[in-house]
């Protein structure tokens, strides 16, 4: 799945030489899909004492560690039909190693659907007035665009794909191989 992002017209400079104009930039970035196999995460609200009265509960905190007063110890899982190295965890209080059993809740259902951002891709096209010999097809050249509106800039690697003439103009394709970087500028 692919999300246009950004088009519009701008200033640019290849390898730092300026008078590139009238162009546009295009950027896309794939939308990666992610179906849930279904997760659960430490309940929030989860809070009780072991069989010695010590007090347990989720921390919101620490995120990589939601029950600071447990530790974790892998045991067999005991499921007929499981081989031996199927483990699970057992959480235990970390003063007196009594069995505590925190609460779960779901986090996503079975099914769920989450997007995440994938490759970005952009292509720009500009045209000068000016000699374009220098700048071959295939090249690796640096690129900067600045728009006025809102003001800011983008830069980045690209190669030259297609030049051709329009009346007088000299046009260029360029195909970026890498990120885009992104200035607001003052």
């Amino acid at each position: 799945m692919t999300d246009l992002y950004l088009t519009g017209p701008y200033l640019i400079e290849i390898n730092g030489q300026a008078g590139w104009h009238d162009g546009t930039l295009t950027v896309e970035r794939d939308v990666i899909e992610i179906v849930s196999g279904g997760t659960k995460k430490p309940d929030p609200a989860w809070h009780t004492r072991d069989s010695q009265g010590h007090a347990h509960g989720t921390s919101v905190w620490d995120e990589d560690n939601p029950f600071p007063t447990l530790r974790t110890v892998r045991v067999p899982c005991g499921k007929p039909g499981h081989n031996e190295d199927c483990t699970v965890p057992e959480y235990r209080c970390r003063i007196c190693g009594a069995v505590v059993e925190p609460r779960f809740v779901t986090d996503k259902p079975a099914g769920a659907t989450d997007y995440i951002p994938g490759r970005l891709r952009w292509t720009a096209t500009a045209m000068t007035y000016q000699d374009v010999r220098h700048i071959k097809q295939g090249d690796t050249v640096s690129v900067e665009l600045s728009f006025s509106t809102p003001p800011h800039r983008y830069s980045g690697v690209a190669v030259v794909g297609q030049k051709w003439i329009d009346g007088r103009a000299n046009k260029v394709e360029l195909h970026g191989i890498g990120p885009l970087g992104k200035q607001i500028l003052a």
